[in-house]
């Protein structure tokens, strides 16, 4: 169905159309850290937005580069996914591993650990922590919009 067809018949409305037959989302290659609004909303269409985690799928995630932006030097579909700050940070900081793919995700802990050590949530701002300390405001956050909650698979 042309694009042309679309305005005219929605003239005043803003939509979001994942096109099968103009872009192919699964070859589109930036070499930037930028992810390209076709990728993102393929992104969001296959995960949802939420947090891909086995028994978290928070809402308000974000895209995380798997393998890691500093490595590959670019942003592909199938090297992202979705992770809620929490998660983020465990992969990134604290060794935690996401390894899989798309509806069948292996959440890992880190070399040498039991699998059953994740550490707790915050479940408010630690007290005397000051404006700077930007991880503890996120994770705060991420637990307010989340109510600190993880739905069941």
């Amino acid at each position: 169905m042309p694009v042309s067809f679309l305005r005219a018949l929605l003239p005043e409305s803003v939509i979001h159309i994942v096109l099968t037959h103009c872009v192919d989302v699964l070859n589109v290659t930036a070499h930037s850290r930028h992810v390209a609004d076709a990728v993102r909303v393929a992104a969001e269409e296959r995960d949802g937005g939420r947090c891909v985690v086995p028994g978290c799928h928070a809402h308000g995630a974000q895209l995380d580069h798997w393998p890691p932006y500093d490595k590959t030097r670019h942003t592909r579909l199938d090297e992202l996914r979705w992770l809620c700050v929490w998660h983020h940070y465990l992969v990134t900081h604290k060794g935690y591993r996401l390894e899989g793919s798309p509806g069948d995700w292996r959440w890992l802990p880190p070399e040498g650990a039991s699998a059953d050590t994740e550490p707790e949530r915050p479940t408010e701002m630690a007290e005397g922590s000051t404006d700077g300390d930007q991880l503890t405001m996120a994770l705060a956050k991420c637990v307010q919009v989340t109510g600190g909650r993880r739905r069941a698979d």
